[in-house]
């Protein structure tokens, strides 16, 4: 698609960003000249700086009339080709549409949190999957994109981890933390079974395949226990996955 121009939009909150984060990504992998923007309330934008996948992450200045069209401005100078709304609310849907894109995809009323919001949308995908992830890369697929092995990246600056630890320390509370990677799940399975997701396993994981959940509750019982409190700042590879000790 030459000279493609995305408008992607989840104002919030916390876990459906998360949750649209692959499907940013699918579009990066299928796209990889193409600009891709995110319209997001201010105060989730964190979750999206230092994201590859992103053109730029423009903040919905919704709390002045002049704040909100100055934003629409904004929108529309880019001239997007398509813009997709991940949502489903009316607050979402309609800056969608006055961005002026031609081609607007978001889910039907049946389906959209405020069935009022699809008449927005040119293009009314039905979901697929099982998950929220899935429903997400249904919208971007029919955008264009390939369908791919979900990647949600996310980053942590040092100042990020400094202010988690300082907060606990007030309140007395010594962390372990767990990052487990791959682990075999009702969720992961479906992507770990195809070609493309046992070659990422191949690659990514140095026992060449997903952790049990078995074999990653092991460790996590240990570290919860009286045992474990001599472990500080140490970094200890279970299973392909990390246990992060701090």
């Amino acid at each position: 698609m030459p000279d493609a121009r995305f408008l992607l939009v989840r104002l919030g909150s916390f876990g459906d960003v998360i949750h649209a984060l692959p499907a940013a990504s699918a579009l990066r992998d299928t796209f990889p000249e193409a600009r891709i923007d995110w319209l997001i309330e201010p105060k989730w934008r964190r979750l999206l700086e230092g994201n590859p996948d992103l053109t730029e992450i423009i903040p919905l200045e919704k709390k002045t009339a002049g704040g909100l069209v100055t934003t629409i401005r904004k929108l529309r100078a880019v001239h997007y080709t398509c813009a997709i709304d991940f949502q489903g609310l009316y607050k979402s849907a309609l800056p969608a549409f006055a961005s002026g894109a031609p081609r607007r995809i978001g889910f039907p009323s049946t389906y959209a949190r405020e069935g009022i919001a699809s008449i927005f949308y040119t293009d009314k995908i039905n979901p697929r999957g099982p998950h929220k992830v899935d429903h997400n890369l249904t919208l971007a697929q029919a955008a264009g994109a390939r369908p791919a092995p979900p990647r949600f990246p996310l980053t942590l600056r040092p100042e990020d981890e400094k202010q988690v630890t300082q907060e606990l320390a007030r309140h007395n509370i010594l962390v372990n933390s767990v990052a487990p990677g791959w682990v075999a799940t009702d969720m992961s399975n479906p992507v770990l079974e195809t070609k493309a997701g046992q070659k990422m396993a191949a690659a990514a994981i140095p026992i060449g395949r997903p952790a049990t959940a078995e074999e990653i509750a092991g460790p996590i019982l240990f570290l919860a226990s009286d045992l474990a409190n001599f472990i500080t700042g140490e970094i200890i590879n279970v299973n392909g996955g990390s246990v992060l000790c701090g």
